[in-house]
């Protein structure tokens, strides 16, 4: 029964799956300029939006296979889905004079609803998941770093962004993200929940195939 059930809704975690790894791959496209002058071991944190979509994609195949995806794994990429999905929003319309010029606008309000999917996808991810809390302050760790290596470290990992009297600001916002973005989905997987039964997004779509 558990089998057939999985096969109705495979194609939708089948999906889901190319649409992330196309974004993936796509991620690696738009960043190939600057992870060229980046050494590889920090080729992460130059992906650090499309890299999410991969951890997204471990997990849709663990689920599968019929096997529970890490917790730690689904919160790594809920989180960082949401957090990067939120600031590219945030980025857009901040330097909307950049982004939004004539000659690219149209591309990059494109891109600015497609970080809208990628926030939601991270709400997916968190949806009736319980985190411990060591896993959060793991994900919270993990977020920083990323911001270490984007804004102070010698590579500046961060995507091209003017860098004017706005940085400080930008930088604030980046970090909160990272600070709240992680508990926040832990809330999420908590108010989901049924009767405190620890269920994952994927084995809640299998249950109801």
């Amino acid at each position: 029964m558990k089998k057939e059930r999985n096969t109705v809704r495979a194609p939708w975690l089948k999906a889901l799956f190319a649409v992330n790894a196309v974004g993936f791959a796509y991620g690696i496209y738009y960043y190939w300029p600057q992870l060229q002058s980046t050494p590889p071991a920090l080729w992460p944190f130059v992906l650090d939006s499309p890299l999410p979509l991969l951890f997204a994609n471990a997990s849709i195949l663990l689920a599968l296979a019929g096997k529970k995806p890490s917790a730690l794994l689904d919160l790594l990429a809920s989180a960082g889905m949401l957090k990067f999905g939120i600031w590219s929003v945030f980025a857009i319309a901040f330097y909307n004079e950049y982004f939004l010029a004539p000659a690219v606008a149209g591309w990059f309000a494109t891109l600015l609803l497609l970080h809208v999917g990628e926030a939601l996808e991270g709400i997916f991810f968190a949806y009736r998941r319980s985190f411990r809390w060591g896993a959060v302050a793991v994900a919270i760790a993990w977020l920083l770093l990323g911001d270490y290596f984007d804004y102070f470290s010698p590579w500046q990992t961060h995507p091209a962004i003017p860098i004017d009297g706005r940085l400080a600001f930008n930088i604030a916002a980046v970090a909160v993200l990272s600070l709240a973005i992680p508990p926040f989905a832990k809330l999420v997987g908590e108010k989901t929940s049924r009767g405190g039964i620890t269920i994952s997004a994927f084995d809640s779509i299998v249950a109801k195939g």
